[in-house]
C-alpha cells in the first residue's frame, strides 16, 4: 500500500534535540515537541499558531476499514522525568479513543493518558513519570478503541535514557505496522487499560518483541 494511502508523514517524526529551540517554534514542523523551556511563549507566537491552525484546511477520510496504528514512539527527555509520546494512525472517518499507560520494571503504572474523539492521525504529547528510575526497562502500552471496540493494541519498550536527534529519527523512520497488533474485539465495561492486569501486561508485553 502506497505511503500516501497510509497516511504516514516522516517529515512530522523529525525528534526533537537536546540542544535549545526557544525561539524557534516559529520554524517547527506541524506535529514536532520540541523541548523548551518553560517560559510562556510571546503573545505574537500564540497569536500566530492559533492563526495557522484555524486557517488550515479540514480533511475528509473514506474509511475501507477501521483505523490502527502505524507507529509509536517514547523518547525520553534529557531529564529523564518525562517522556515524549508519539503515535501515528491511520486515516480515520469516525474519531477514536486512545488510551496510553507507561509501565515501569516490576509492570506498575506511572503514567497514564486517556484521549477521546481524537481528532489527528499524528498525535504527540509529553507524560510525567513517577518515580522514575534512569537506566531502567519501561513499556509503553498503547490502546485504540471506538464505540466500545478494541481496534488495535500495541506494547513499545524503551529503556529511560535520552536519545540523542539522529537515532530517534532513523528509527522512526524504520518503524511502520502494516497490520494491527491484535483483532478487532468488542470490549467489556470491565476493560480498563488504565489499571492493566498482570495477565494483560503479559500479554502486551509479548507484542513488538517486548518481552
Amino acid at each position: 500500500m502506497p505511503q500516501a494511502v497510509l497516511g504516514v508523514d516522516v517529515s512530522r517524526w523529525a525528534p526533537r534535540s537536546s540542544k535549545s529551540v526557544v525561539g524557534a517554534a516559529q520554524a517547527a514542523t506541524v506535529g514536532s515537541t520540541p523541548i523548551h523551556s518553560r517560559s510562556a511563549a510571546p503573545l505574537a507566537l500564540c497569536n500566530s499558531g492559533e492563526k495557522a491552525m484555524f486557517e488550515q484546511p479540514l480533511e475528509f477520510f473514506h474509511e475501507d476499514q477501521p483505523p490502527h496504528m502505524l507507529r509509536g514512539q517514547a523518547l525520553p527527555y534529557p531529564d529523564l522525568q518525562r517522556v515524549w509520546v508519539r503515535v501515528q494512525l491511520a486515516p480515520f472517518a469516525g474519531h477514536p479513543e486512545l488510551e496510553m499507560v507507561i509501565l515501569d520494571s516490576a509492570a506498575q503504572p506511572v503514567a497514564s493518558m486517556i484521549m477521546v474523539d481524537v481528532q489527528f492521525a499524528y498525535v504527540s504529547l509529553t507524560l510525567h513519570l513517577k518515580q522514575p528510575q534512569p537506566a531502567a526497562p519501561y513499556t509503553l502500552l498503547l490502546r485504540l478503541t471506538r464505540d466500545h471496540t478494541l481496534l488495535d493494541q500495541r506494547a513499545v519498550p524503551f529503556v529511560l535514557t535520552f536519545v540523542e536527534r539522529d537515532q530517534a529519527k532513523a528509527e522512526a523512520e524504520g518503524m511502520i505496522w502494516p497490520e494491527r497488533g491484535v483483532p478487532i474485539t468488542p470490549l467489556t465495561p470491565e476493560d480498563d487499560l488504565s489499571e492493566p492486569l498482570p495477565e494483560d501486561i503479559l500479554a502486551l508485553s509479548s507484542l513488538n518483541g517486548a518481552s
